[in-house]
C-alpha cells in the first residue's frame, strides 16, 4: 500500500471512529433503534479500514520458510474479508435492528431533529475527511483513462475501497433525505 492509500485509509478510520462515537451518543440521547443501527454501520466502516491497514502490513512481510514468495497478497486477502464484513456484518446488524424494532414498538421519540442534525454532521465529516482526498488521490491514479479501467486496473485496493464505501456511505445519506 502506498503511503498516500494508508493516509486515506487512516484519515477513514479517524472519521469512521469519531462518527461511530457521535451516532451512539446520539443513540442514547434519542433512544432511536436507527441511530443505533448507524452507529454500528460506522463501527463495521471502522474495522474495515482496520482490516485494510492489517492486510498492507502484512503484505510487506519478507519472504519466509512458510511464505517463500512473501505475503504480498494479503492485502488483497483483507481488501475481500472488508467486502464480506460489510455487507454480511451490516445486514446481519441491520436485521436484528429491525427485528427488534418491530417485534417491540418503541413509542415516538423526540430526538428526530437530533438525529438528523448528527447524521448531515457524519455526512460532512466523512464527505470531507475521507472521500474528498479519496477522490482526488483517485482523480491522479486516474489520470486520462475512464472510471471503469481506472477501477479494473488498479493494484491499489485500498484506495478503491475507501472511495466505493464513503461514496456508498453518502449517497445512502443523500437518498435517505428524499425518501
Amino acid at each position: 500500500m502506498a503511503t498516500e492509500s494508508r493516509s486515506l485509509v487512516v484519515l477513514a478510520l479517524i472519521a469512521n471512529a469519531t462518527i461511530a462515537v457521535v451516532k451512539f451518543i446520539a443513540a442514547a440521547v434519542s433512544g432511536s433503534s436507527a441511530m443505533l443501527a448507524e452507529g454500528f454501520h460506522s463501527v463495521a466502516d471502522t474495522g474495515n479500514q482496520l482490516f485494510l491497514l492489517r492486510g498492507a502490513a502484512v503484505s510487506r512481510w519478507a519472504p519466509d520458510a512458510k511464505h517463500p514468495f512473501g505475503r504480498g497478497k494479503e492485502l488483497y486477502f483483507w481488501s475481500f474479508m472488508v467486502a464480506v464484513f460489510l455487507f454480511v456484518g451490516g445486514a446481519v446488524v441491520a436485521f436484528l435492528e429491525g427485528w427488534e424494532a418491530l417485534r417491540h414498538p418503541a413509542p415516538e421519540q423526540s430526538g428526530l431533529f437530533f438525529s438528523l442534525a448528527v447524521l448531515a454532521i457524519a455526512a460532512l465529516v466523512e464527505g470531507v475527511l475521507a472521500l474528498r482526498p479519496a477522490l482526488n488521490s483517485f482523480g491522479v491514479a486516474r489520470g486520462g483513462r475512464s472510471i471503469r479501467d481506472t477501477v479494473c486496473e488498479s493494484r491499489d485496493p485500498s484506495l478503491l475501497v475507501v472511495v466505493f464505501e464513503d461514496t456508498a456511505a453518502l449517497v445512502g445519506w443523500w437518498w435517505l433525505q428524499w425518501d
